[in-house]
């Protein structure tokens, strides 16, 4: 474990998002004696109607800081940037880093957070241009996802990824198929799939807590913990539970993307999103 560092991450995701490998690894490095800024993301591609909850939930974390920087925990600090919401337009680009870098250089000086290793989960040209304006002792690029698909510019962001790749001295990758496409930018690459923190089950799972909100749903329960997006079959989903009405199913996390195939079907229960303390509570009272 790294120790006495100082470490800014550049986030793939909002710190109070559903709780992943992001914080988990950044909060681990606090715990351990390193001081980090966690970035908060800033975006792969132009936000839609669907996403107003999460700027007004950034701006309300801007105003709860300095400059948008707050102290979540002991060594972790937290930027939630406002910045122009048009990741592949040059000049929104030259914006948003006139913009963090003019927070970020004075935090860093204030902080004497000197010579930071740089952590990007991000493959964006804006994170890129912040690697590159840091005075940084190494640069980590960890691959969780192919944005690619996720972006509306692949092109784009295949180019920037590519930079970023070159540029880094270490980088974790997800699994060997994301080895296999870095691995033609840089020989340093190493596969590092997300874990678990059993620490949080190990004091939950057993207490026999029982979540107010399961109280009123029938047994047995199959219950899903993780975000409710493109990826999930509702189809399917709306099919199961029309043939087994005496089944509930129960999904924690956020909704991510249209439900409308599930939304009237008696038996199925969203609660959306829940600290990761809690989690072990509702595993606990799951059949399934």
């Amino acid at each position: 474990m790294l120790k006495n560092e100082n470490i800014i991450c550049i986030s793939s995701i909002d710190w109070n998002f559903v709780w992943q490998g992001h914080q988990e690894i950044m909060a681990a490095f606090a715990r351990g004696g390193n001081r980090v800024l966690f970035i908060e993301n800033t975006g792969v591609r132009a936000p839609g109607i669907k996403d107003i909850p999460r700027i007004k939930s950034r701006i309300k974390n801007w105003l709860k800081g300095v400059k948008g920087i707050r102290k979540e925990m002991d060594n972790l600090y937290v930027f939630s940037p406002v910045v122009l919401p048009f990741p592949y337009s040059n000049i929104a680009r030259w914006i948003n880093r006139r913009l963090i870098l003019s927070v970020l250089n004075k935090w860093t000086k204030l902080m004497n957070f000197n010579s930071p290793i740089v952590w990007t989960f991000l493959p964006t040209g804006l994170a890129l241009d912040l690697a590159n304006s840091i005075d940084k002792k190494l640069l980590v690029y960890y691959c969780i996802a192919d944005f690619e698909k996720l972006s509306p510019h692949p092109a784009k962001i295949r180019k920037t990824e590519r930079a970023i790749a070159q540029k880094a001295d270490l980088i974790f990758v997800q699994g060997e198929e994301f080895k296999r496409r870095l691995s033609r930018y840089n020989s340093n690459v190493s596969i590092f799939p997300f874990g678990v923190n059993m620490d949080v089950f190990r004091r939950n799972i057993f207490s026999g807590e029982r979540p107010s909100e399961l109280a009123g749903i029938k047994t047995p329960i199959i219950g899903y913990i993780g975000g409710l997006h493109r990826h999930v079959d509702f189809k399917l989903l709306d099919f199961l539970a029309q043939v087994n009405p005496d089944w509930s199913f129960v999904f924690v996390g956020p909704i991510q993307a249209g439900v409308q195939e599930i939304k009237n079907s008696h038996n199925i229960f969203m609660l959306n999103i829940k600290g990761n303390t809690e989690l072990a509570k509702y595993m606990n009272s799951f059949n399934v």
